[in-house]
C-alpha cells in the first residue's frame, strides 16, 4: 500500500491539488491504515511538502534562469510566500540563496 501511494503522489505532484485528502479518495484506502503507515515521514501531507522541496531543491540548481516563482508553481505549491517559508524552513536559506550557494 505505502509503495502504491508513494507512486501516487510522484505522479501527481505537480499538481497543486494534491494533498493526503485527495490521495485517500483516488485509492479508496483507510484514514487510520494510510496515516499510520506515513507516521514515520510526519504525515502523508509532510511527505508530500518535503517530496515537492526536494525537487524543486535539483529545479533551482537545474534550470538556474527559470524564476523562482515558476519552480514553485511547477512542483505543485500554490504561492510563492508559501513555498519560500517551507523553503526557508527546510534548508534555512531562501530559495535565491540556495541557488546563490550552489553555483559557486
Amino acid at each position: 500500500m505505502v509503495n502504491q501511494v508513494r507512486r501516487y503522489v510522484h505522479a501527481h505532484l505537480c499538481d497543486d491539488e494534491l494533498s493526503p485528502e485527495r490521495v485517500l479518495s483516488a485509492l479508496q484506502l483507510p484514514r487510520s491504515t494510510l496515516y499510520r503507515q506515513f507516521q514515520c515521514e510526519g504525515g502523508l501531507g509532510a511527505y508530500i511538502r518535503d517530496l515537492r522541496l526536494r525537487h524543486a531543491a535539483d529545479d533551482l540548481i537545474r534550470y538556474p534562469h527559470a524564476l523562482v516563482l515558476e519552480i514553485a508553481f511547477g512542483v505543485g505549491f500554490k504561492s510563492a510566500s508559501v513555498f519560500t517559508r517551507a523553503f526557508r524552513r527546510a534548508y534555512g536559506m531562501a530559495p535565491q540563496e540556495y541557488r546563490a550557494l550552489a553555483g559557486k
